[in-house]
């Protein structure tokens, strides 16, 4: 596929079109997780750090996610 996309010349184009649709499920997941996890802005004034904790575990997790499902497939 790598060969084929470098030798037409879609090989940008698909790489745009994958780092859209990467950013994108990243956004929606983390909105998903962070609403399901209860992790709010009440959350962010009572405890900074928990907050903070919460909001890199669930990034870290999406992550994982979109990488398997989008890039490393």
């Amino acid at each position: 596929l790598y060969q084929y996309l470098f030798l037409t010349v879609k090989l940008d184009a698909h790489l745009r079109e994958i780092d859209h649709a990467a950013n994108e499920m990243f956004a929606q997941l983390t909105k998903q997780m962070t609403a399901a996890a209860g992790v709010t802005e009440a959350l962010k004034a009572a405890g900074r750090m928990e907050w903070v904790r919460r909001t890199n575990s669930i990034r870290s997790r999406v992550r994982e996610i979109v990488n398997s499902k989008l890039i490393y497939n």
